[in-house]
């Protein structure tokens, strides 16, 4: 599976899925012009958002207009359309838009060869979730490496992404490797090592 990635709005990271015959992002901080230039003339086909914050949606509408599908959440469905995202408290601007479909815990998405597994991890938002594909995690601003995502903005709880944490890293096979919403890679195997010598047993 290949993977791209370009940063955009504040340091997030906007990741470009070749699914064979289309191209899935997960999130949306780039232009669709800028993204389209490394997609090897293929469609972009859906945007998938980890969670409604400002940086993660900031072109979401964009795509949507130029055909691509934009999935989040449930829970943070209104961040596309609500100062929920906090792009007017930062003095930002983001297009309204609603989305095409709503995710929930479990879900499993199929885009041409690639099959992507939702996982509900709350915490920084109510509607915080990672995407899986195959050995490859999207975790958006749930895990980092070496830490996690912060829990002091609306609907964020340290309680939940605690728990959603240690979800990813009991449940998940060690040799995945992380891509999270800003800053460099890691694995979850590493985050393991990390969080047992920092916050105690998993």
């Amino acid at each position: 599976m290949e993977i791209k990635q370009i940063e955009g709005v504040y340091t997030c990271i906007t990741y470009l899925i070749d699914c064979g015959k289309s191209v899935v992002l997960v999130e949306s901080s780039v232009d669709f012009e800028t993204a389209h230039k490394h997609c090897g003339g293929k469609p972009i086909e859906a945007v998938l958002l980890t969670h409604g914050h400002f940086d993660h949606i900031a072109h979401a509408k964009e795509y949507q207009d130029k055909g691509a599908k934009l999935y989040i959440h449930s829970e943070d469905a209104d961040c596309l359309y609500t100062d929920k995202n906090l792009a007017k408290k930062l003095g930002k601007k983001v297009e309204e838009c609603t989305p095409d479909v709503l995710l929930k815990d479990g879900d499993c998405l199929q885009f041409g060869e690639q099959k992507i597994r939702v996982v509900h991890t709350p915490g920084h938002t109510k509607g915080g979730v990672c995407y899986l594909v195959g050995n490859q995690m999207f975790s958006g601003d749930t895990l980092f490496f070496n830490d996690y995502g912060r829990t002091d903005l609306p609907g964020g709880s340290e309680q939940e992404l605690t728990q959603s944490v240690r979800k990813i890293l009991k449940t998940t096979d060690a040799q995945t490797k992380v891509y999270p919403g800003h800053g460099r890679s890691t694995t979850i195997q590493a985050e393991r090592v990390f969080f047992e010598n920092t916050i105690g047993k998993l």
